[in-house]
């Protein structure tokens, strides 16, 4: 028996069996994400390759971002609809239907979701960093920017040195580090 983990880490077994349903199988899934770029969580995006009746082998990488973009903009206007399976709580936390994280970035987890609003982000708001380039695990640093640098995404995007602002934020997490430590 084929453990779908040895292809990707993120892969549950709800995951392999959506999948499944749809009739990929294990070595199919494997060559889609090892040397198409696919996630675990691209299934309804492999679905829409298959109901187009396109060839992945047969396209350019270039074929295929233009393909993801048109798919993705199709998604984000309601244009296309897959029959969801019943989700765990986790997931219905990042794809609450007026809320999918996943439409911010793809590769949202439920850990990457809690930490953003642990930090203090809505939806929205970590929706603007990370349009404006940041990274889907940089939420303290976007909190940083916003408490501590009292600056928000517009402005970073208008006017700020993002490498000059990392290396602050980085110098101040060794002195608050140090500080802590001078206290233990």
């Amino acid at each position: 028996m084929d453990n779908w983990e040895d292809i990707h880490p993120d892969f549950t077994k709800k995951l392999q069996k959506r999948w499944e349903n749809f009739g990929f199988v294990y070595e199919q899934v494997e060559e889609w994400i090892k040397f198409y770029g696919f996630s675990p969580f691209d299934v309804d995006f492999a679905v829409y390759i298959g109901d187009s009746n396109l060839i992945i082998s047969e396209m350019t990488k270039e074929d295929l971002a233009e393909l993801r973009k048109k798919y993705d903009e199709a998604v984000k206007n309601k244009e296309i609809e897959f029959p969801f399976e019943e989700e765990s709580e986790e997931e219905q936390i990042i794809t609450s239907r007026e809320k999918n994280w996943r439409n911010i970035h793809r590769d949202f987890t439920p850990e990457l979701v809690q930490w953003w609003q642990e930090c203090g982000f809505s939806y929205e708001e970590a929706s603007d960093w990370i349009n404006i380039g940041m990274g889907i695990a940089d939420a303290e640093f976007c909190a940083w920017l916003r408490d501590i640098k009292r600056v928000d995404a517009e402005w970073i995007l208008n006017n700020g040195n993002v490498e000059q602002l990392q290396i602050e934020y980085q110098h101040y997490c060794l002195l608050i580090t140090q500080q802590v430590q001078m206290k233990d």
